[in-house]
């Protein structure tokens, strides 16, 4: 298991910006720490209601990170925002060496949750990396799952530009290399938040550079067949073309995708909205 920083110091950075923009939130909330198999796992948990969102956010990406989402997720339902652990934020630092080892993890994370709140429905919500994590969990300890600009379905195959893009973020490291990027990632016309480029400028400085999930083992998608599953991408996915993403879902899962225009694989923080009301309908 490597560790997700460069040094302690770039662990501590990385800690204290993300403690910023939680006590700067004006959503109440609250924090806890989970001891799991993986290590100390960070839930930021928000909103009120019957049903329960567990969401799991991207590579590169956390709760911090994903406040416009909590916020749009927690107008209906409670929402449990969880770090990833191996990935920068305020979860354990261990990276597992494989995408797998996550599995146990995710059901630690949900008999949890089912501990904490026994009577309430379950979606488990992940994002790009997060949905291939999600794809783990055994789906009995779920109602639903919803799968956001996913990882898992799907393997990525790099252009030119993406690793060209990539390569110089992770080298500059700087705030013009990381705008240039997620615009990149971004639909057409579209601006990345002001935060996230800050962010991935401290992670770029900070943190080692995590690659692409492979698409999960078929028999671990196939247990989500007719299941309560959606499946929502942007229409300018560069890492999940909608087309490619398309044949796989039904393929793997089943699924038609909901394709969602304007909209690049930034979709979480583009149209959290949208998001917010597939989730919604998966408990209906």
């Amino acid at each position: 298991m490597r560790d997700t920083y460069r040094n302690h110091a770039g662990a501590g950075r990385v800690r204290a910006w993300c403690q910023k923009v939680l006590s700067e939130w004006s959503t109440p909330h609250t924090v806890r720490e989970l001891e799991t198999s993986l290590g100390p796992t960070a839930i930021v948990e928000a909103g009120d209601g019957p049903d329960l969102c567990v969401y799991l956010p991207g590579a590169n990406y956390n709760a911090s990170t994903s406040l416009p989402l909590i916020d749009a997720l927690a107008a209906s339902c409670r929402v449990w925002a969880v770090d990833l652990p191996g990935q920068p934020g305020l979860s354990a630092a261990g990276r597992p060496d494989r995408l797998g080892e996550h599995g146990p993890w995710v059901r630690e994370v949900l008999l949890a949750a089912r501990r904490a709140h026994p009577d309430a429905r379950i979606v488990l919500v992940g994002l790009s990396r997060g949905a291939a994590v999600a794809l783990l969990a055994p789906p009995d300890l779920v109602e639903a799952l919803a799968l956001v600009s996913p990882g898992g379905l799907m393997a990525v195959h790099p252009s030119f530009r993406m690793a060209a893009l990539g390569l110089r973020w992770s080298l500059e490291r700087s705030a013009g290399a990381s705008h240039s990027l997620l615009s990149w990632m971004a639909a057409t016309g579209r601006h990345p938040l002001p935060e996230h480029v800050e962010w991935m400028t401290l992670v770029a400085q900070t943190s080692r550079l995590t690659l692409a999930p492979d698409a999960c083992p078929r028999p671990t998608l196939e247990r989500w067949r007719g299941r309560k599953v959606g499946v929502i991408v942007g229409a300018e996915d560069v890492f999940f073309p909608s087309a490619q993403l398309r044949d796989a879902s039904v393929d793997m899962v089943g699924v038609t995708p909901v394709v969602v225009p304007w909209s690049g694989h930034l979709l979480f923080s583009e149209d959290p909205g949208r998001v917010a009301e597939a989730v919604a309908h998966l408990l209906k």
